[in-house]
């Protein structure tokens, strides 16, 4: 019978007092990362800030419009309900074009939608400007997490990721 030794007993068994490579050094965390993850997490806050000033503004459009019940209801509906096709539609295009590029151009698509709100001259006008954002909404609502955790360090993804959502709540 072979007679084994502590140090092959503790080799055998797994646990090693042997550090050397097992310990991991933490990637630091770059400026350029927590400013994008910064931007990014905007996002949050300009779904809470439309829902939130829609409710406020919504009297004033609706007489200075004269919109029935009908027609107010689309205007406060329509911005969610087209946020679903454009978050469906935003993976492969994040896929094809990138990340950035895809929230970059939702940016600018949000910019679009919210400057023909602010100078509708009709119902129609005004209902095109929220379809606008409510597509570039629901484009941005999918992409800014994958963008994020994208960019976060390995060690912090999750809570990167994570801290966008209650930014919706602010």
């Amino acid at each position: 019978m072979p007679v084994c030794s502590q140090s092959d007993e503790d080799s055998s068994s797994g646990s090693s007092n042997d550090s050397s490579g097992s310990e991991k050094i933490a990637e630091p965390v770059k400026t350029a990362a927590v400013i994008s993850v910064s931007f990014a997490g905007i996002v949050g806050i300009l779904l809470g800030f439309d829902i939130g000033i829609v409710a406020g503004i919504l009297l004033p459009i609706t007489k200075y419009f004269h919109l029935n019940h009908y027609q107010t209801g689309l205007f406060v509906g329509i911005f969610s309900t087209v946020a679903l096709p454009g978050s469906v539609l935003a993976g492969p295009l994040a896929n094809s074009i990138g990340r950035r590029w895809t929230l970059v151009g939702a940016g600018l698509f949000f910019m679009f939608g919210n400057a023909l709100l602010a100078c509708a001259w009709s119902f129609e006008i005004l209902l095109m400007g929220r379809i606008v954002a409510g597509f570039a909404m629901g484009a941005t609502l999918t992409v800014a997490p994958l963008y994020i955790a994208e960019i976060s360090p390995a060690r912090l993804r999750g809570t990167l990721t994570q801290r966008r959502f209650p930014t919706m709540w602010a």
